[in-house]
């Protein structure tokens, strides 16, 4: 079961890349600053390994994890605990 994200916002429009389809093999899709994110994001509100969405196998369903970022991650407009 792929994924879909679309990335919007004020800083979506400055991405190379606003569409993802997510694999459910790839251990990890990782957010942020770092050069080695799959969606690198310059913003200086980004952490550099700020979030990151898998694939749990068991549950058969995506899961997304905030790594700790300091301005914290949202889905749906909702903060994410």
């Amino acid at each position: 079961m792929k994924a879909k994200l679309i990335a919007y916002g004020k800083k979506a429009k400055t991405l190379k890349k606003r569409f993802f389809e997510l694999d459910p093999e790839v251990p990890e899709f990782v957010f942020g600053r770092s050069r080695d994110a799959q969606c690198m994001v310059l913003d200086v509100n980004v952490s550099r390994k700020h979030a990151f969405i898998k694939f749990s196998k068991e549950c058969k369903e995506w899961n997304i994890t905030d790594n700790k970022s300091i301005n914290g991650v949202y889905v749906n407009h909702k903060k994410i605990h």
